[in-house]
């Protein structure tokens, strides 16, 4: 909100007596600057005196919100002019803000969750991006959990729960959330996991990968050697019901014909 000014404009005698003030924005980081008192500037032809914190940024000077409200500053985006006191004058308007390789996740085609069952659902990225990305845990709505997912390519999928006791329809192009730059992401940690586990004929395992801890609960069912299934077994940090809870293994390209059903059960480990 603050007027910033670079610090190499204020002679270093008057930024080494001046009071020291922490500055902290949206983010976790914070920057520390010199007040300075009276700073006299230029804009066209309106000559101030203002104050401002000395702080090391690249640029000359930010005008802060104190400044334009006092001023009744209106910056025009689209004329790239900026009003200051009824005075207007040309700029040019920059960003040097690093633009983060993220993208889209998006609902391949439509498809019908059954109540209480886990699905594979294939999803698209709108943009391609380079290397591997993660797409973090999402409460697509009140029915439907969606897990964390590490992919590459275009094209790949994720595991949709829904602990509701109704049918949940999922649009084609929906979007799920966005998928961020493996190296963007890789320090956050997520205490809600699925693995997956899928044979080569729906998504090969070197494109989706994700993480668990140890097992809460063990799978007693039938196995399931249909070509092209996938089974998944669930896993939670969270606290649960100790009690087993019955889920039906759905084949993603049918998605009305169960395969199997089976029970989970408390793992005694």
């Amino acid at each position: 909100m603050i007027t910033l000014i670079n610090e190499s404009l204020i002679p270093d005698n008057q930024l080494a007596t001046n009071e020291l003030i922490t500055l902290k924005g949206k983010g976790s980081n914070i920057m520390h600057g010199r007040l300075i008192k009276g700073v006299a500037f230029a804009i066209g032809n309106l000559h101030v005196s203002w104050n401002c914190c000395a702080v090391p940024i690249d640029d000359e000077m930010i005008l802060g919100l104190d400044f334009l409200a006092r001023y009744h500053g209106i910056v025009n985006i689209k004329e790239c002019t900026i009003s200051l006191k009824n005075n207007t004058f040309q700029v040019n308007l920059i960003s040097n803000l690093k633009q983060h390789p993220n993208s889209y996740v998006q609902i391949q085609r439509t498809m019908c969750i059954p109540p209480n069952t886990i699905v594979i659902v294939p999803v698209q990225l709108e943009n391609q991006l380079t290397g591997e990305y993660v797409v973090s845990t999402v409460r697509l709505n009140s029915e439907l959990l969606v897990s964390l997912t590490l992919g590459r390519g275009n094209i790949t999928a994720m595991s949709f729960i829904n602990d509701s006791c109704t049918a949940v329809k999922i649009k084609e192009g929906t979007v799920v959330r966005e998928a961020e730059a493996y190296a963007e992401s890789q320090e956050e940690k997520s205490h809600n996991f699925i693995r997956k586990q899928q044979s080569s004929a729906q998504v090969d395992d070197e494109h989706v990968r994700s993480y668990f801890p140890p097992p809460l609960f063990h799978w007693r069912g039938p196995r399931v050697a249909s070509e092209g299934a996938a089974t998944c077994q669930i896993w939670s940090n969270n606290e649960v019901n100790s009690r087993p809870r019955t889920i039906a293994l759905i084949p993603p390209d049918r998605p009305n014909k169960p395969l199997s059903t089976g029970t989970l059960h408390p793992s005694s480990s």
